[in-house]
């Protein structure tokens, strides 16, 4: 008799989950990619050190990003932030010559 329940509860749960509608994730693709190129005039050079900023678009809507920054040379480094997916979705580099006093 026990088999018998157990057998009836491993088929309905395997009806259950055979059952299940999947939806078929959709593919991410960039969009846009929208570049700043600063001058040493423009004030996010002059108070922050950007002299280039990248911007990317993509055809779905992300929840959450992180930041990971690494250095180009002794003078310069990207601060790089990335989706829960994987995707980079904004670069900012930095040109550190003149940190901290740079709006002197």
């Amino acid at each position: 008799m026990l088999r018998i329940v157990l057998y009836i509860v491993v088929v309905l749960g395997l009806i259950g989950c055979t059952g299940q509608h999947k939806t078929k994730q959709e593919e991410h693709t960039l969009l846009k990619e929208i570049v700043f190129n600063y001058s040493k005039e423009d004030s996010n050079y002059i108070y922050y050190g950007y002299y280039k900023e990248v911007r990317r678009i993509y055809n779905y809507q992300y929840k959450d990003s992180f930041m990971y920054s690494y250095t180009l040379d002794s003078n310069h480094h990207v601060n790089a932030f990335y989706n829960e997916y994987g995707d980079t979705i904004h670069k900012i580099y930095v040109d550190t010559t003149n940190y901290p006093r740079r709006e002197d």
